[in-house]
């Protein structure tokens, strides 16, 4: 873990090799929220559970969070897919100013046993 006044940043490892990581940008003071800027797994690492994993472990360290947010391409589906699973509800779909894409936003706002029960 790595840690600056606005982020947090974790690596995801399988066995001893970085396979990902998370960019948490914290506001837990002011508002209990955190947002995720990034996170991402290697391709050849996706769909073995290792998102999940990631996210179930962000949970446990971050236990004081009421409200977690992030967002990806409106085009990701699989990115959808496991925020989803992990309690994320969409939020709105939008076209940032000066971003090609469409963006879906996310929020998971479920209480922390419900979070670290998934």
């Amino acid at each position: 873990m790595i840690a600056s006044p606005e982020c947090v940043y974790y690596k995801i490892l399988l066995g001893d090799r970085i396979v990902g990581g998370v960019i948490v940008a914290a506001d837990v003071e002011k508002h209990h929220m955190e947002s995720f800027w990034r996170i991402f797994i290697e391709p050849v690492c996706q769909d073995r559970g290792i998102g999940q994993e990631a996210f179930r472990r962000l949970y446990r360290l971050h236990l004081n969070v009421k409200r977690w947010t992030l967002g990806t391409p409106e085009s990701h589906v699989k990115n959808r897919h496991l925020y989803e699973r992990m309690g994320f509800t969409l939020l709105t779909e939008r076209e940032p100013e000066h971003v090609w894409f469409r963006s879906a936003e996310y929020e998971n706002v479920l209480p922390q046993e419900e979070r670290l029960a998934l």
